[in-house]
């Protein structure tokens, strides 16, 4: 008669694992790594996992004026057509509807944010544009010079051009 393995053993003829209780032979460093290998390999063999908790399905809150939809449908259209992927354009959307409510007074808690400011973006048309931390750059500023027709503008500093076109 051959040799043969109990009932219980694993393919490749090792004995089952102890249970849980029981410390690892071969320390926690080494179960803590095996035990992450077979959580992927769960997971991989039962389907796709549901998102993380921090992403958030981004959609119209729940009411919303008719208004709010139609925006909230031109602006994320607008944003595809710019060849935004649709789940950033969905994004952008809801948050500049959700801040236009804000301003309205449509919102229930409306941030501090969203209401400090007295014009909407299309009020603002671009007026803040190029201005970073420091303001726009010397290569920008010469340019404007340049369409003004500001003298001795090659040789002027940035704060230079910057008082040469009253800003």
């Amino acid at each position: 008669m051959g040799t043969r393995k109990a009932a219980s053993a694993r393919p490749d003829g090792t004995p089952p694992r102890a249970p849980s209780s029981a410390p690892s032979p071969f320390g926690l460093k080494w179960e803590l790594r095996h035990s992450v290998g077979r959580a992927r390999r769960a997971a991989a063999a039962h389907g796709p996992a549901r998102p993380p908790a921090h992403v958030k399905e981004v959609s119209m809150p729940a009411g919303s004026s008719r208004k709010r939809e139609r925006q909230y449908e031109h602006i994320k259209e607008g944003a595809q057509e710019r060849g935004t992927p649709r789940k950033r354009a969905e994004e952008i959307a809801a948050r500049t509807v959700n801040k236009e409510r804000a301003r309205a007074g449509e919102a229930k808690s409306p941030g501090r944010v969203s209401t400090r400011d007295p014009k909407s973006a299309p009020q603002r048309g671009g007026e803040r544009s190029h201005r970073g931390a420091q303001g726009p750059t010397r290569d920008q500023l010469y340019e404007e010079a340049k369409k003004r027709h500001v003298e001795g503008r090659s040789s002027m500093t940035k704060e230079q051009l910057r008082h040469a076109l009253g800003r």
